[in-house]
């Protein structure tokens, strides 16, 4: 059948407007006007390139489905569709996404969503020309990234190898839910060659939580860090859980604290502590404290503590008193004590020394220093309550003989303060006074205790103390210089619970007798005449008033004495000075 062409309306035009068939306009060959041409007679083939790379805004023609609408499209959209996956690819396929050139394995399936890629199998992404792969490894719950330095395998799939070339270098450790690897059962070994590598666990604020770190340096014989290490304020290293050991910086960073916490990471209500308190423009301190009705104690272990003599201690008892004592016999003995009250010993003392003297005061005070070294060897006499030397005729009368300092065994009548200090009764007993003791915690996070306060009841400071506050005086609890500044130099106050609520929840207790004894609580009373601004002098260096009388044993006597006839003498020591026995 012969092909025939039915229109309408064929309008001839001037070749500038073209000719217009049925409304469609042919002009120089190609179609003006929209309309549907078939696509089997479209030939891009002959068309001219248009000498530049494909951008954004470029546009491409696509029908929108099965005899749809053609509709134009931006190249723009190209980039995001082909992104999105990429499925099944050929063994060891390069292929590349932006300037990203990434080898796939036969089994790997990746997604890109234009910022996440998710790699299920295994897959290597190359990123340099010197042999090193990032590495991903899928599995039902975590995807882990290894950095491959020089191997072509890995240790385990549930393991994970960094190694950081440089200072840029930075690993992120994602379990798909949670930020931080978590839930991972394997290992993160760190590998970093360069000797000036550092690797540094940061967190929210510089804050970081590491509930697992183990440094294997074996090959070094230990391990080593290269700066200090830091713990946050009233932080502390704790040493598992429970009843496990803590170290930590307490009362605030005043001293370093060992101790048993039962709380993870504060001071509990029973634990004892070991105190390590460094002086600033003071004295540094040592503190042994036992638990409660516990001692605290120091072993000094001899020669590898291989035999019974070996071991020695020195404890001060729950129940009152400094204790020396040995191992010899096969159990603990004491042998020695220093009570509030007494010095007591098992055995005897000995000395190089064989007299024993008492202080008296001088009736008149020598008149120069060189009149006390004039009087040693000279013997003396009572004048009431106190001595003078003995003169021709007094030889019935004569109590002893003037001794320097330090050459006596024993001598009575010196002490540390002012005799008159505390209030004693006629016999010299001092006199004593109840007293209620009370204790509670300062609590910090999570309910964990910060720090122990104990005081009497009377003597609560109104500020938190210095280290070494000055407790020889009546009120030392009101001393200005005893209490502590912060930053700011201001006194920083002490919170006493007062509430039934607050008593309850810092532990707030009371004691009126000893936890051990049973006995009272009782103290000494200070003297009202006690000026505590004046500093005491002992008696030994004021020898212009005070004298040291030999009572009894050997002595060394000058010859022109006045020497009762019932003293022996021993020997002569040299010329003018013989050698006595008092009896």
């Amino acid at each position: 059948m012969a092909s025939e062409i039915k229109v309408d309306t064929i309008s001839e035009k001037t070749s500038a407007n073209g000719v217009t068939i049925d409304g469609v306009n042919i002009k120089d060959s190609a179609l003006a006007t929209a309309g549907s041409v078939p696509l089997s007679t479209i030939d891009i083939d002959g068309g001219t390139d248009i000498g530049a790379a494909i951008v954004d805004a470029d546009l491409f023609i696509v029908d929108d489905g099965a005899g749809g609408t053609n509709r134009k499209v931006a190249a723009s959209r190209l980039k995001t569709y082909a992104g999105t996956t990429i499925n099944n690819a050929t063994a060891n396929e390069i292929v590349t996404i932006g300037s990203t050139t990434t080898e796939l394995d036969a089994e790997a399936n990746l997604t890109f969503d234009g910022s996440t890629l998710t790699c299920i199998g295994a897959v290597n992404v190359g990123v340099d020309d010197a042999g090193h792969d990032v590495k991903f490894f899928g599995n039902t719950t975590a995807q882990y990234v290894m950095w491959d330095a020089s191997e072509d395998d890995f240790v385990a799939a549930d393991a994970v190898k960094l190694a950081c070339g440089n200072s840029t270098d930075v690993f992120m450790l994602h379990d798909g839910t949670n930020s931080v690897l978590e839930n991972a059962t394997g290992n993160l070994t760190i590998d970093n060659a360069a000797s000036d590598a550092d690797i540094i666990f940061k967190g929210t604020d510089g804050g970081s939580d590491i509930t697992a770190l183990s440094l294997d340096m074996s090959d070094n014989g230990g391990a080593y860090f290269k700066d200090d290490i830091y713990c946050y304020d009233d932080k502390g290293l704790v040493l598992g859980t429970d009843k496990d050991f803590i170290f930590c910086h307490r009362n605030g960073e005043g001293s370093v604290n060992i101790y048993v916490g039962a709380e993870g990471n504060g001071k509990g209500t029973n634990e004892g502590q070991v105190a390590i308190t460094v002086g600033d423009s003071a004295g540094s301190i040592f503190t042994l404290e036992g638990g409660e009705g516990g001692s605290a104690q120091i072993n000094l272990y001899a020669d590898q503590a291989d035999d019974n003599g070996d071991y020695n201690r020195i404890y001060a008892h729950a129940s009152g008193g400094v204790f020396f004592g040995n191992h010899t016999d096969g159990a603990w003995d004491d042998e020695f004590k220093i009570s509030d009250d007494a010095v007591t010993t098992e055995h005897s003392i000995s000395t190089a020394t064989v007299d024993y003297a008492e202080f008296f005061e001088w009736k008149t005070e020598l008149a120069s220093d060189a009149r006390i070294t004039e009087t040693y060897g000279l013997t003396v006499v009572l004048d009431n309550d106190k001595v003078r030397l003995a003169e021709a005729g007094e030889e019935a009368n004569v109590i002893g003989v003037v001794r320097p300092n330090g050459t006596s065994s024993f001598v009575g009548g010196n002490g540390l303060y002012w005799h008159g200090r505390k209030i004693k009764n006629v016999w010299g007993e001092e006199e004593r006074e109840n007293y209620t003791i009370v204790n509670w915690h300062n609590l910090g996070e999570n309910g964990r205790s910060e720090r122990r306060y104990n005081f009497m009841k009377d003597r609560i400071p109104q500020y938190e103390l210095i280290n070494q506050p000055n407790q020889d005086i009546p009120n030392w609890h009101l001393l200005d210089s005893n209490f502590k500044r912060g930053e700011d130099g201001n006194k920083i106050p002490i919170v006493v619970p007062s509430t039934d609520e607050e008593k309850a929840a810092h532990r707030y207790t009371e004691r009126t007798t000893h936890r051990v004894t049973g006995k009272p609580l009782t103290r000494r009373i200070f003297n009202s005449d006690y000026d505590p601004n004046l500093t005491y002098v002992d008696r030994k260096e004021r020898r212009k008033e005070w004298c040291i009388v030999g009572l009894v044993g050997q002595v060394p006597i000058r010859d022109t004495a006045i020497i009762p006839t019932t003293w022996t003498k021993m020997k002569t020591l040299e010329s003018g000075i013989d050698l006595y026995y008092i009896k």
